[in-house]
């Protein structure tokens, strides 16, 4: 285990709440800019990591993929980026969980999978019970960088 693999999953775990809140109450993060502090401590240790093998190079490839998805799956539906740009500063600096010394990516995967289908279940559920809308429609939106956070925390606690 490696004390700089605590870094990013940390730094990741403090914004999730954060971007979490202003989602949930605001439905915007109000400016871009606040995934600079997330890249200027994280970039010198990604990069430091790939350099010095403390990150597996061959993941680099399934990282670039991911981000390409993630780009294309936002870049058709969504407008305004912010799930996409948390999405993708997960995925690219949640390389390895520190607790467990496993790659992220495959966990996160899997419950933002698993936590977006019971998003989706959950508002159809309210729908026909409670508020009458036609099938997936909310009056605000979904708050996807809730769910997204749910599933990085569940990555690295689970």
């Amino acid at each position: 285990m490696n004390a700089l693999w605590w870094i990013p999953v940390l730094s990741l775990l403090i914004y999730a709440p954060i971007v979490s809140y202003l989602d949930w109450k605001y439905r915007d993060i109000k400016s871009h800019l606040i995934w600079l502090p997330l890249l200027v401590v994280n970039l010198p240790i990604l990069v430091y990591g790939f350099l010095t093998n403390l990150y597996p190079t061959n993941i680099l490839p399934v990282l670039a993929l991911a981000i390409l998805f993630w780009f294309i799956l936002f870049g058709v539906n969504m407008r305004k980026g912010a799930d996409f740009g948390w999405i993708s500063i997960i995925t690219l600096f949640g390389v390895i969980n520190p607790i467990y010394g496993n790659l992220m990516f495959e966990p996160f995967i899997y419950f933002l999978i698993i936590f977006t289908a019971a998003t989706f279940w959950g508002i159809w559920l309210d729908n026909k019970l409670r508020t009458k809308l036609p099938g997936f429609t909310t009056k605000n939106g979904i708050p996807y960088l809730v769910v997204i956070s749910l599933a990085l925390i569940a990555s690295v606690v689970i």
